[in-house]
């Protein structure tokens, strides 16, 4: 969907078009939180319907000038902040919808904004493995798999700004393919994500109810084992 679209579903002064669900994005996806009072026209949150919301949540400040912005400049706990929210929205809400991709590149940067830019956490070159990330951000198989064949070093790069590996960025983001063709490419099962407090990706499969994610996991671990 794009941001022209997800407009239409902001009316005067950022509430609700007549007839229209109240839609969100944030991080990319597009929720329907038309049932949730806390989104309805005479509440602050309304403001952000219509929107990419992601710096917003980020921050935790709601101005309208940061609606449909990048997340460029937001500090860890920042990123820390939207990590929660986005899966708090994800578990009440129904994902209808993606941003479109030129949306998601003008808003975040293409390949570096969303997961962070500049080099990576173990100084490769190149754009640091953060565009393995943004690939896994919009749940491109078949960009992950380019990518890892043009770059097989980035299969465990950390991100530059969250410090989540490719694998736990997949587990984050209930990719069930992407966590099959990372860990087909030997992704490490034991990385640490600081931002979930210290979770394996099996941990954070858990964690987030990724139930699929997580049998993929121990079957992993399970083929490694016999």
């Amino acid at each position: 969907m794009s941001l022209a679209a997800l407009r239409v579903h902001a009316g005067e002064g950022g509430g609700q078009a007549p007839g229209m669900p109240r839609l969100v994005s944030v991080k990319g996806r597009i929720y329907d939180v038309t049932s949730a009072a806390a989104f309805a026209s005479d509440k602050p949150l309304a403001r952000i319907v219509g929107h990419e919301a992601s710096r917003v949540l980020a921050t935790g400040v709601l101005q309208d000038e940061d609606l449909d912005r990048s997340l460029e400049g937001i500090s860890f706990d920042d990123h820390r902040r939207l990590e929660k929210l986005s899966n708090e929205m994800e578990a009440a809400f129904t994902a209808v919808a993606r941003l479109a991709a030129a949306d998601y590149r003008a808003i975040f940067g293409g390949f570096s904004t969303l997961d962070g830019g500049g080099g990576g956490a173990d100084g490769g070159s190149g754009d640091g493995g953060d565009g393995l990330h943004a690939l896994i951000a919009q749940q491109d198989v078949d960009g992950v798999r380019q990518r890892l064949q043009e770059d097989a070093g980035s299969i465990n790069r950390a991100c530059s700004r969250t410090g989540l590996s490719p694998l736990h960025k997949a587990v984050e983001e209930g990719s069930t393919d992407i966590v099959q063709v990372l860990l087909a490419a030997g992704a490490d099962r034991s990385a640490h994500a600081a931002l979930y407090d210290g979770d394996t990706p099996l941990q954070l499969a858990r964690r987030l109810r990724r139930d699929d994610i997580a049998q993929a996991l121990e079957g992993a671990a399970a083929a490694v084992e016999s």
